[in-house]
């Protein structure tokens, strides 16, 4: 019987090894890793600016088809104001991507149907922040994973990386907004008052709801000031007069004041205190409200070039009382960055083709905000043509495409296996109008290769169609293109089968070799 074991148990080792070359066989990428990172993973930003970090997942060896993280940023510092799955690579969400600006914290959970998904840039959420107070923090990731599209799910997450940002102060402007262009009104006070000048720090007056002299929506107003023993009586009024005398007496005297229902405009609390002395100098205290949206006209100044990427856009913007402070431009609630030319308008960073919506928002000092939406076409430039390719290279063999594009434009080639994953996506220069895609190390099996072109000002063409390429010999690539056209629960199940064949089999065997020994 002992002999029997120590037989069996050596036969074991055999089993495993069996085992692990059946998983080699069917799911030969399962060592290789992923990665989870941000993208910006740095920067500086202005307090109360707004700015957008992705999510991407790096796994260029092996197909995925599922990712989940928990993020923790500083909420001290920075507000979420919403999430975006634009561009995302995931299919399905297992659970809706959700955030807390209480903790700090924001959770995704994804799929990606068969085939998966296999690169080095694949976006999984947009988060969308808000800076809200100085300092630097840092983003991070906990409870992550990445699974393999193996058909076992094996978590082949190798690292994470964090990301740090810092917001400073934001930049004091003058009175006058910044001009987008001529037509933009400003309404706004350029002499200061001496009110101003004790609504400061040595003013007895504080204001929970419009602290310091600045904008503010709220239409409430809540004013307190300190009394004592010594206090016998106050006077308040509140008005749009900077200069009032108020004659409402309060005995015994008031500690604070609320007025509601404010309209917009500047507005003025006077308050005068009665010691035994009398009564004290009067102070006034200064608040500015503004509840009304700006309003905004947005047009696009036409190019003569339908393929240019940047978009040139005149913006009419007014506001009657706090001024236009800023604008935002996105896509799909992606922000588009943009610049300020010499004539006013605006200038959009490049556009990927296609037909799109652009939101331009408007901002107001009180922090009111207004939208336009202009529908933008960007028209691809010309597509690259392949003019050489091979339809078989063999095993090792260095596969060499080569094409024609239009003059001063550099080329993007990608190569995807049958099942669409990507295996390669790199830049190649063109000259002349011609370039040579070479590749070395190309696996077997069919292969799809692929050309798009872009130029110096970012504008993209449309894809070439692929063109079809065999790896390797023939008979082999007819049945691994069969076996990879498979779903993966069958592959399992074939995989499982073979390997407990396998197992019985040596066990039989075995059994039969110690009877005849017996």
């Amino acid at each position: 019987m002992e002999k029997t074991i120590t037989i069996f148990q050596k036969n074991i080792r055999k089993y495993f090894i069996v085992g692990l070359c059946t998983a080699s066989l069917l799911f030969p990428n399962i060592l290789f890793a992923a990665n989870l990172k941000f993208t910006p993973a740095s920067g500086t930003y202005k307090q109360d600016s707004k700015f957008s970090v992705s999510v991407f997942v790096s796994s260029p060896d092996q197909a995925i088809n599922a990712a989940s993280a928990v993020i923790k940023f500083p909420s001290d510092k920075l507000q979420v104001t919403s999430l975006s799955k634009t561009g995302s690579i995931v299919d399905f969400w297992a659970r809706e991507p959700s955030f807390s600006n209480a903790i700090g914290e924001i959770k995704l959970e994804g799929i990606v149907l068969t085939p998966g998904f296999i690169g080095s840039s694949g976006k999984l959420l947009t988060i969308n922040f808000k800076a809200t107070n100085t300092g630097s923090g840092t983003f991070s990731m906990f409870s992550s994973s990445v699974l393999a599209n193996d058909g076992i799910g094996t978590n082949i997450l190798a690292g994470v990386s964090n990301a740090v940002f810092t917001i400073t102060e934001p930049v004091k402007e003058e009175p006058e907004v910044i001009k987008v262009n001529d037509l933009i009104q400003i309404k706004e006070e350029t002499t200061i008052t001496k009110d101003e000048e004790v609504c400061g720090s040595d003013s007895i007056i504080r204001s929970s709801t419009h602290p310091g002299i600045i904008w503010k929506k709220e239409n409430t107003a809540v004013f307190s000031w300190d009394i004592n023993s010594k206090t016998l009586a106050t006077k308040t009024s509140f008005d749009k007069s900077p200069t009032t005398e108020p004659d409402t007496v309060n005995k015994p005297p008031l500690s604070e004041k609320k007025y509601e229902d404010l309209t917009d405009g500047t507005w003025y609390f006077h308050l005068a205190l009665e010691t035994e002395d009398g009564w004290e100098k009067t102070e006034h205290f200064k608040i500015k409200i503004d509840q009304t949206p700006p309003n905004i006209e947005a047009s696009e100044i036409k190019n003569s070039d339908p393929t240019n990427p940047k978009k040139n856009i005149k913006i009419n913007a007014t506001d009657n009382y706090s001024c236009v402070d800023k604008f935002e431009l996105s896509i799909n609630e992606e922000i588009v960055n943009y610049k300020i030319l010499p004539d006013g308008n605006i200038e959009t960073e490049a556009i990927k083709p296609g037909q799109h919506e652009l939101v331009i928002k408007v901002y107001d000092r009180a922090g009111n905000t207004n939208e336009a939406t202009l529908p933008i076409y960007v028209q691809a430039i010309e597509i690259p043509t392949v003019t050489d390719y091979p339809s078989h290279i063999e095993a090792g063999e260095v596969l060499e495409v080569q094409g024609e594009t239009v003059f001063n434009t550099k080329i993007e080639a990608k190569i995807t296996s049958k099942k669409n994953n990507l295996l390669i996506r790199k830049e190649i220069e063109s000259i002349d109008g011609k370039f040579t895609l070479t590749q070395e190390n190309i696996k077997n099996g069919t292969i799809f290769v692929s050309f798009r072109a872009i130029d110096a000002r970012g504008a993209e063409s449309m894809w070439t169609t692929p063109v079809e390429v065999k790896v390797g010999n023939e008979s082999f690539i007819s049945f691994y293109d069969k076996i990879s056209s498979l779903d993966k629960e069958i592959l399992i199940v074939f995989g499982l089968l073979f390997t407990l064949g396998s197992i019985l089999l040596t066990r039989f065997l075995t059994i039969r070799k110690m009877r005849r020994n017996m």
